[in-house]
């Protein structure tokens, strides 16, 4: 059960940890990647915000597993050290 939960703490905190960095990757590409500008009309409107959102979102995608299966050896790995020396 305690491994479970290690584990189920390592996804959770993989998704705030994605969620974060698609709020920081989604500001990034705001800045580097322009938009239409105010009273343009332009067949590519809004083009770049989507764009913006696809990447955010794999960057956030690539970020998840990564941290989630860190964050989830990190846990176990506690976890049996406080095991082995209370024994």
């Amino acid at each position: 059960m305690r491994k479970t939960l290690n584990i189920v703490m390592g996804i959770a905190g993989g998704a705030l940890v994605a969620i974060v960095t698609f709020i920081v990757l989604d500001y990034f590409f705001k800045g580097v990647i322009p938009d239409c500008a105010p009273n343009q009309i332009d067949g590519q409107c809004g083009l770049a915000t989507f764009l913006q959102e696809i990447y955010s979102g794999a960057g956030a995608i690539v970020v998840w597993p990564i941290v989630a299966f860190f964050l989830s050896r990190y846990l176990l790995r506690r976890s049996a050290r406080k095991t082995a020396h209370s024994k």
